[in-house]
């Protein structure tokens, strides 16, 4: 294991806890996801994490995922980690969740001239608490 998957659980296990004590923690969903800049269009359709596939400088990237919330009524906040996080963007965030409904969010990620080829991974973290 990669010392910086380590410390990421580490930091999840914290957020978890910090959250729970102070903010009704309700539960969160972690998705791992990456990216590849390249001079060239791929796609991979793999839904063992979330792929953005290969796209080339300038250009971006989107997926969806269904957030469904199976506890209480929550408020979803989403946060991405890694790299290139300040390049994700979320259709919708911060918003409501009845028990029992669920949502499609799609992620998008923007790339820019300045990236280096090659490929960025990290984490999406959809965090909920209670309402």
């Amino acid at each position: 294991m990669k010392k910086a998957h380590k410390l990421f659980i580490i930091l999840i296990f914290i957020i978890s806890v910090v959250l729970f004590c102070y903010y009704n923690f309700n539960g969160i969903q972690i998705y791992k996801y990456d990216i590849i800049v390249g001079n060239h269009i791929g796609f991979n359709l793999d839904n063992d994490m979330l792929h953005f596939g290969t796209v080339p400088k300038g250009e971006n990237s989107k997926r969806s995922v269904v957030i469904r919330n199976t506890g209480e009524k929550s408020k979803v906040r989403i946060k991405a980690f890694g790299e290139i996080s300040d390049f994700i963007y979320a259709s919708d965030n911060n918003f409501i969740l009845l028990p029992e409904e669920s949502k499609e969010i799609t992620l998008y990620i923007y790339t820019n001239k300045s990236m280096q080829n090659k490929k960025y991974e990290g984490h999406i973290l959809f965090i909920l608490t209670k309402f």
